[in-house]
């Protein structure tokens, strides 16, 4: 059970950090509503966000090199 529920809330902080920083209603309930739905379906989204992330990262390192 904790082995669900640990990555399943990285995934909503990941998630929410996101829609506070970016977004300008963050009371919209269409994103919160997304935001619940990636972090119940984590074994599948999770793996695609880091995916994005890491290649955003090297695209960044490898611009600055």
């Amino acid at each position: 059970m904790l082995f669900y529920f640990v990555p399943a809330g990285f995934v909503f902080a990941f998630c929410s950090n996101f829609l506070l920083a970016e977004y300008s209603n963050p009371r919209d309930l269409e994103s919160w509503l997304f935001i619940l739905l990636a972090s119940l379906l984590w074994p599948i989204c999770l793996p695609s966000m880091l995916k994005k992330q890491y290649a955003n990262w090297r695209k960044l390192s490898g611009e600055a090199s």
